[in-house]
């Protein structure tokens, strides 16, 4: 949380930024686990959020600065901001203690929720966020230009989630022409979540789910049903440069353990075999809080592990069809290859 970085009163912690000193609390917390990530060549990606703090307002758009929002717009016009985003870069660019991927915000298409900025008018809310952005990626350039920045979305492509928020795909063009217009030339990259289209279900297989999204680019949702849609969109607008990551899904197990198991290995192969997507991360390890109600572990909270345990644990390795190919007949097919564009069973795990 940026607002619990930040500090008022002077500290150890500082960096001078446009000759300026600005402050910190002590990040060293987040260290050890980097140190022991990059030791074991572990790839580490890190969330930049804003929550409401009635102390640190400047740190909020003008426009949003109203509580009652999980995350908020960051306020570009702040210079504490960028400083921040410099002081993270210096700590979280050396070559024992890296930070990869850098996502800026969540789910920033739905701004009413995650990118609070008063208003849910696209150029707005675009606008403001390109911005931000280019403040992170100038600052990952100029102390950690081996680290890549993200724009979220969630799973919402041409849908605008009933008038909630702005489907990816227009907040993705008025993105990408907002940073243009600032700054030619930047490498921005989008982190996706791609959970199922109805999140109570993890059946997204179905025809009353496949409806929601076609393979085609005006899809209401993206899954790992029509993730080619994301990808193909993504290449043949902006460049196969563009990089993509599924920073975030789960699979609810309350319809049944099965279901939540075939949709993890669906999904995995789905990313697994687009040279488009460099990385697929998964949620919860055990059943959460913030699963609200969807159980989506892949224990239960009393620790007990559920069939997509062990799907996770051995879906990447030599023997993974052993723990995946169980759950074919559950999806009501004979083969990964009949869903999974450019499967091939014959891949050299590592």
């Amino acid at each position: 949380m940026i607002n619990q970085l930040v500090s008022k009163e002077p500290t150890k912690w500082s960096f001078n930024y446009n000759g300026t000193d600005y402050y910190f609390t002590d990040p060293g917390g987040i260290d050890e686990y980097v140190k022991k990530a990059n030791q074991m060549g572990v790839t580490v990606s890190i969330i930049l959020l804003m929550p409401w703090d009635e102390t640190k307002q400047n740190l909020i758009y003008a426009g949003g600065r109203k509580s009652g929002h999980k995350f908020y717009a960051m306020n570009p016009d702040d210079p504490t901001v960028a400083a921040t985003f410099c002081f993270l870069a210096q700590r979280y660019g050396q070559a024992d203690c890296h930070i990869d991927n850098w996502i800026l915000g969540n789910e920033v298409n739905i701004p009413n929720t995650y990118n609070y900025c008063g208003t849910l008018d696209l150029n707005t809310n675009a606008s403001i966020y390109a911005a931000t952005f280019i403040q992170l990626y100038n600052a990952l350039q100029n102390l950690n230009p081996g680290a890549l920045a993200y724009i979220p979305f969630d799973h919402n492509w041409t849908s605008n989630e009933k008038g909630k928020g702005i489907a990816a795909k227009n907040y993705l063009t008025a993105f990408w022409q907002a940073v243009n217009a600032r700054q030619p030339g930047v490498n921005w990259n989008i982190a996706y979540h791609l959970y199922p289209p109805v999140l109570t279900s993890s059946k997204m297989w179905l025809p009353k789910y496949t409806k929601y999204t076609p393979n085609n680019e005006n899809a209401q949702y993206i899954s790992a049903v029509n993730l080619n849609v994301l990808t193909d969109y993504v290449q043949n607008h902006f460049g196969a440069g563009t990089r993509i990551i599924l920073s975030e899904q789960g699979f609810t197990s309350r319809e049944g353990e099965e279901y939540q198991a075939a949709a993890l290995a669906y999904t995995f192969y789905a990313a697994q075999f687009n040279n488009m997507i460099d990385a697929v991360i998964f949620r919860s390890y055990e059943t959460d809080p913030n699963d609200e109600g969807l159980d989506l572990g892949l224990k239960e909270a009393g620790g007990r592990e559920r069939p997509a345990y062990n799907v996770f644990k051995y879906m990447d390795t030599a023997n993974g069809t052993s723990y995946t190919d169980p759950y074919l007949p559950v999806i009501g097919v004979s083969g990964w290859s009949q869903i999974v564009p450019n499967y091939n069973s014959l891949v050299n795990w590592n």
